[in-house]
């Protein structure tokens, strides 16, 4: 049966109405896979017999990859940088795709260690986080890190093996987006 559009609006506008922004369906999705997520894991932790053994993405060998630390609490804003480097062709690894257990910290070690660069996001909660240093030290003992920082957070207060390093705003995309050259990353803002 056909819809009848209000007079008030052109055909055009109907058609520009019923689709979302490609921004709004990105973060749907990124919302959903966040609930299948936590729904998963509350399975798990109620069903420990039924609860299958995933395994790390694979680090890729024929591009660059780039390895995310960042602290669980700044999920949100660490989707979204790595919604726009995949969106550009980068190959992202981060812990969202890794099995809990006690392998956790060997996975996250070969990870950073094959990556060709690890973007590390210092924010009040990353500074806090013993795993984020860990990980952003093994980058830096490897001279492939890339400093990154929460807009508004000084970076004085950052750990202090790291405050002399330069770092970009996280949501300053052109300067990631060069900063990843020099690592062999090649993408565009």
């Amino acid at each position: 049966m056909p819809t009848t559009m209000p007079k008030t609006m052109s055909k055009r506008q109907a058609r520009t109405a019923a689709k979302p922004a490609p921004a709004d369906v990105e973060l749907a999705a990124l919302a959903d896979a966040a609930k299948a997520r936590r729904d998963s894991l509350r399975h798990a932790s109620r069903n420990p017999s039924q609860t299958l053994r995933h395994t790390a993405e694979p680090v890729r060998r024929d591009k660059a990859t780039i390895f995310i630390s960042y602290a669980r609490l700044n999920l949100e804003l660490v989707a979204d940088l790595v919604a726009w480097l995949r969106a550009r062709g980068a190959d992202v690894v981060w812990d969202q795709g890794f099995p809990g257990g006690p392998e956790i910290r060997t996975l996250i070690e070969e990870a950073i260690s094959a990556a060709a660069c690890t973007i590390v996001v210092w924010t009040p909660q990353s500074t806090a986080s013993r795993w984020v240093k860990i990980e952003a030290a093994h980058a830096l003992s490897l001279g492939r890190l890339l400093p990154t920082h929460l807009a508004g957070f000084d970076p004085k207060h950052a750990p202090i093996d790291f405050r002399d390093l330069n770092m970009i705003p996280v949501d300053d995309r052109t300067r990631i987006a060069a900063s990843l050259a020099p690592f062999g990353v090649s993408i565009t803002a």
